[in-house]
């Protein structure tokens, strides 16, 4: 046969047979729903302390084994006191907190970097259900939603924890 002939028929079938590109079209991967909000802030002061408060709230579903760390950044000689706190769970919508004290004035807080941790077990039966209840809006691609719901399964079966973080980073203006 000539292929010139054959050339349209080659054409027909290779453009009706079905060719998957979900795997190479879909190189990202959706984010899992956020689960925590955190907030960490000064909440007074003394000529001689900072303190501050560190603010973690369950958005979506029951956070459990919760452990609130604060640490200096770039400082070894100054150390928040408590530094941390365990909460046994913070149910959806309510929060925990850990408010620390620095031994520093607030002038010297200027130059101080302050990180909150926390480290806590989702809820991933939650996460899971607010995928599909959102699949028409935010996780459209049932191929990524998909991956996204087998990753959280994974997840939920190794009992494996989320850790998250928050940083304090002083203005830096000159007054």
């Amino acid at each position: 046969m000539n292929l010139f002939r054959a050339l349209p028929l080659i054409l027909a079938c290779a453009l009706s047979i079905p060719v998957s590109t979900q795997a190479s079209d879909h190189k990202e991967l959706y984010r899992p729903p956020e689960v925590i909000d955190q907030e960490l802030f000064i909440s007074s002061s003394t000529q001689n302390t900072v303190s501050f408060k560190y603010v973690v709230k369950s958005t979506l579903g029951t956070a459990k084994d919760v452990k609130l760390t604060a640490k200096i950044l770039g400082n070894d000689t100054i150390k928040p006191i408590p530094s941390s706190t365990t909460i046994t769970e913070i149910s959806e919508g309510k929060n925990a907190s850990l408010d620390f004290v620095l031994p520093v004035s607030i002038k010297n807080i200027k130059k101080i970097k302050i990180q909150g941790t926390v480290e806590y077990l989702p809820d991933y039966s939650a996460m899971m259900k607010n995928v599909e209840e959102n699949a028409d809006t935010k996780y459209q691609s049932q191929y990524l939603r998909e991956r996204l719901m087998d990753l959280l399964k994974k997840n939920k079966e190794q009992k494996l924890k989320s850790v998250q973080a928050v940083r304090y980073i002083p203005n830096e203006t000159k007054e």
